[in-house]
């Protein structure tokens, strides 16, 4: 449904729909240097001069049907809001071996499976190379409203963080499916307007962290299932520190603790 406005209004562009802003002639110079400065490559827009002498500006296709697809899928009074269903769906048949490597595994475990943990350009290594590094810092982002970070940066540059987070869950038979879940909203997020992939990457990964930590407390006790947030953080340690070996045969073993009890005879040293 189009929408027109000239940049003296405080018109709202609807995000679901898709939007054609358009500009009299005399303000494409303006509209020129803000599309430049924005990035009219990273905003995914189009801008053509139509018949009647104006400058139209609008969302391309494709982000629009994945932005809708989003939506639906992320409104709880929505009737095929499928979101946090699909995410603890796939949780359901994960073991605590497979949660401690879709949540966890630090950089000294995953440097031999997967060449280390994800780097985030300006910021560093993330502390965990599965879900629970992400979450980390979206939470920091969260918390401060930071926009800035370099993790929203990174996020607005390109597809890499998306990529990583779904290919080393699908690259592991006992967490393919999930991964193979997590691919299919992460690559809808992939195709929106770069400005809003931190924001709705928040979501996604804030729906699968929270579906495999629910799935952690099913194979917990049931004090820890009916105890509150102290008592389950104490109790996801064992998630943390029960993974693989990284080295020799792969047999899962408890860590005494990371990073420095995490492989080959410190792990079984530090037992």
């Amino acid at each position: 449904m189009p929408h027109n406005s000239d940049l003296g209004g405080r018109h709202r562009l609807p995000a679901t729909r898709e939007t054609t802003l358009t500009l009299h002639l005399s303000f494409v110079s303006l509209a020129a240097v803000l599309l430049l400065r924005c990035g009219l490559r990273t905003l995914r827009l189009r801008m053509y001069i139509s018949a009647r002498g104006s400058t139209q500006v609008g969302v391309v296709p494709e982000a629009v049907t994945a932005l809708d697809t989003l939506r639906e899928s992320f409104a709880p009074a929505h009737p095929i809001c499928t979101l946090s269903a699909d995410f603890s769906a796939a949780a359901a048949s994960l073991s605590l071996l497979d949660l401690n490597h879709a949540l966890y595994r630090c950089a000294a475990e995953s440097q031999e499976e997967e060449g280390g943990v994800y780097d985030v350009p300006g910021y560093g290594p993330l502390l965990f190379s599965g879900l629970q590094g992400v979450a980390n810092l979206l939470e920091e982002v969260e918390a401060t409203g930071n926009l800035g970070h370099p993790l929203c940066r990174n996020l607005r540059d390109g597809n890499w963080l998306l990529d990583y987070c779904s290919a080393r869950l699908e690259a592991r038979p006992g967490t393919a499916h999930f991964g193979g879940m997590l691919r299919r909203y992460l690559s809808l997020v992939g195709r929106l307007p770069r400005p809003v992939v931190p924001a709705y990457c928040g979501i996604v990964i804030g729906a699968a962290h929270k579906a495999l930590m629910g799935r952690c407390a099913e194979l917990m006790s049931a004090l820890v299932q009916r105890s509150g947030r102290l008592v389950r953080g104490l109790a996801m340690c064992s998630a943390q520190l029960y993974g693989a070996d990284p080295h020799g045969e792969r047999l899962p073993l408890l860590a005494a603790g990371l990073p420095h009890f995490v492989a080959g005879w410190a792990r079984c040293w530090g037992r």
